[in-house]
């Protein structure tokens, strides 16, 4: 039996051809595919990212970054000092003021 196999195997032969412009399609393809993967989202972020892998534009970035946050924090004390500065003053108010002072005791 493997050896009526092993005959019929190597008497088999393929006659395989590519169509002629075969060679011509696949490149396109290639060439369409990787057109479509450089116009991606993820690609234009990969390459934002390695632009930052310069130092000049590293620099640059972090300090924006920095200042941005300096600013954010700037805004949210201004914030905080503003409402602790009103109930301070309420608090003064009603400490100095006899008429205040009884209208919130209990």
């Amino acid at each position: 039996m493997n050896s009526d196999l092993e005959q019929k195997l190597k008497a088999w032969k393929v006659n395989a051809e590519a169509p002629a412009r075969f060679r011509a399609d696949v490149w396109q393809r290639i060439a369409a595919r990787e057109a479509a993967r450089e116009q991606s989202f993820t690609h234009q972020l990969a390459g934002w990212i390695a632009l930052l892998a310069r130092p000049r534009y590293a620099i640059a970035f972090a300090t924006l970054m920095l200042s941005a946050g300096i600013a954010t924090a700037q805004l949210q004390a201004r914030e905080t000092n503003t409402e602790l500065w009103r109930s301070l003053q309420s608090r003064y108010v009603t400490s100095i003021d006899p008429i205040e002072h009884a209208q919130t005791m209990p």
